[in-house]
């Protein structure tokens, strides 16, 4: 069996805790879970939420055999509207987290149920009079029905519902605390309780009453919601309410592998009474076990952020894919059980300037991380993690790991995925300013009437392979043209006339150079030709004489379009400078073009 299951990082907590449930479900019945996992937000007008919610749209749901969709951290609603009518045309099983959708089974804990109670703990243990509401976003299901919860639970302990005290907020720590420090302006209207809709604002909202001097629980009661790590570890310690994530999710898969029909499931949580509603119960009792659980979590944290920071340094001093992928295996390292595989889009080297809309076409695989057991096959019996790799709402490629579970905690995901965003960016940069350099090089050393180099195009080229020839042991023809009569077609027929005779030399002399040959615009109508190598000057000589006629001859001009030419040769092992054998050809062209006018008189 394999199912996939989308959710977004915006908790990486909560993320990893679904993960371990998909993924303990996944090793009882040796099936596939694919959790397709970023951090897009709810503005679709920023380019990087694009590039990240863009992962949802690369699984074709057709292939699997039910879905699970962690709806309540899905908080665009386009983007979730669209997954479930992309469900819906395919008609498979799905299941929603929290949500209610027509047509979906669902598993739900009874949020409004656990925060009436919350209210209820205050009011009849503590005797709590005036409570204040610090809510999370009324757009998400989860912050609607907490917000429900709380004012069904003032209006059942017959306490006044304050509309000015329920603040309305995004579920942060500095919303709390802001909240609080907005409260303390007026102490003589100030709340003896507090309910917070998760456990960042309830720290928040802690940290702003003790750096006030008010002690928490006894001076303002303060409730949680969630029991993130963060409240796990406060000191008073939080009282919240638990959810059972890992259950969650493993019985959610359970919903699919047993699927009949619609239904719904309600999970059970817990209430936590701490220290912060004045219960006075500490979380944890300092022992050792959690006292190096805490300091695992930090030193992990600490090491990879100083190994990111090396990947990101060595990535953005590489040129190409090969350096990425090495900075990005040192990583890996550490993940001795862990497998990973980076999919690119396979232009992306040869075409910087490629753009794309799906992940689907990333199909060259670019690093491939343990690779012994993590082939192009999908093992079954793990959950593997999808995330997208990409810059703003350019799409770069895909990550699929598993058994890396750290990857879910302490922005290490976003980190390193955006960290090789970043750096393909970078790389892709890189290219187009060598491109832009590359033709602004070729304008400056390019003469525009001709496509032939210039005189700074000679200054660059001429002497190289001067030393190139006497370095090679060759013969280096220096081949002096001058257009015959162009001051009188200029003066007769006008500049533009001169301007047709100049491209018709300068293209007939480009047509007969072989590769070994450069050709320069040397001056208004000189034209110098240097070629490495044997060949014959006569037969040169001919070939542009009749490319020029013929050219001439198409144009059905009325004036005669020739060009005199001279030339030496730089023998091997001579010293002379550049500059003589270009003077030395000058004098023999112009000894040729005396002799054909004193012919062309006779």
């Amino acid at each position: 069996m394999r199912i996939a299951a989308f959710g977004t990082m915006w908790n990486e907590e909560v993320m990893m805790y679904y993960y371990r449930g998909l993924n303990n479900w996944a090793r009882e019945r040796s099936a596939i879970v694919d959790l397709f996992v970023c951090y897009g937000r709810t503005n679709m007008d920023n380019p990087f939420n694009v590039g990240e919610y863009a992962i949802y749209d690369f699984p074709d749901l057709s292939e699997y055999d039910g879905v699970i969709m962690i709806a309540s951290n899905i908080n665009q609603e386009m983007v979730r509207e669209k997954l479930i009518s992309r469900i819906r045309e395919v008609k498979v099983p799905c299941v929603v987290v929290d949500y209610d959708v027509e047509g979906f089974s669902r598993i739900y804990i009874d949020q409004e149920f656990y925060i009436n109670q919350l209210v209820h703990h205050l009011v009849e243990r503590h005797n709590a009079k005036e409570v204040c509401y610090i809510a999370g976003l009324v757009s998400n299901v989860e912050g609607k029905a907490r917000l429900a919860g709380f004012r069904s639970g003032m209006e059942e302990c017959g306490l006044h519902i304050r509309e000015d005290w329920i603040f309305q907020k995004k579920f942060r720590y500095n919303d709390g605390y802001d909240v609080v420090v907005e409260l303390l302006k007026n102490r003589d209207d100030f709340p003896d309780g507090i309910v917070c809709a998760n456990d960042d604002m309830a720290v928040g909202a802690c940290e702003a009453l003790q750096d006030a001097g008010l002690e928490v629980g006894k001076d303002c009661m303060v409730t949680g919601f969630d029991q993130y790590f963060m409240g796990e570890n406060y000191a008073p310690s939080i009282t919240t309410v638990r959810r059972p994530r890992e259950s969650i999710a493993y019985h959610a898969c359970q919903m699919l592998e047993n699927y009949s029909g619609v239904t719904a499931r309600k999970e059970q949580a817990n209430i936590y009474y701490g220290q912060t509603c004045g219960c006075g119960v500490p979380y944890c009792k300092n022992d050792a076990g959690f006292r190096r659980h805490v300091f695992e979590t930090f030193n992990n944290r600490d090491l990879f952020s100083a190994m990111l920071a090396h990947m990101e340094e060595s990535m953005i001093a590489g040129d190409g894919i090969d350096e990425i992928v090495q900075s990005m295996e040192k990583v890996f390292v550490r993940f001795q059980e862990g497998r990973c595989r980076i999919m690119l889009q396979h232009e992306i080297e040869d075409d910087i300037n490629a753009s794309f809309d799906s992940y689907r076409t990333c199909d060259a695989q670019f690093m491939l991380w343990q690779g012994d057991s993590f082939d192009e096959n999908v093992v079954e019996g793990h959950a593997y993690i999808y995330a997208p790799i990409h810059f703003l709402d350019h799409l770069y490629g895909y990550c699929v790991f598993r058994d890396i579970p750290q990857f879910l905690n302490n922005k290490e995901l976003y980190n390193f995925t955006k960290s090789i965003g970043f750096s393909l960016e970078n790389m892709s940069q890189k290219k187009k300013y060598a491109q832009v350099n590359d033709k602004l090089q070729t304008l400056y050393e390019t003469d525009y009437l001709t496509n032939t180099y210039n005189r700074h195009g000679f200054a660059i080229h001429a002497k190289e392979m001067l030393q190139e020839a006497r370095k090679n042991g060759r013969e280096l023809q220096v081949i002096f043209i001058d257009i015959d009569g162009l001051k009188t077609i200029n003066d007769r027929y006008g500049h533009e006339a001169g301007d047709v005779v100049i491209r018709i030399v300068g293209h007939s002399v480009g047509e007969n150079a072989d590769e070994n040959t450069k050709v320069f615009r040397y001056g208004g109508d000189e034209f110098l030709v240097l070629h490495e190598g044997d060949g014959e000057f006569p037969v040169f000589s001919k070939m542009v004489e009749d490319t020029i006629e013929n050219k001439a001859k198409m144009l059905n001009l009325p004036y005669r379009v020739g060009a005199s030419m001279g030339c030496v040769i730089a023998v091997p092992g001579e010293q002379k400078p550049l500059e003589e054998y270009v003077k030395e050809a000058d004098h023999l062209m112009y000894s040729i073009k005396q002799e054909r006018h004193k012919q062309n008189k006779a």
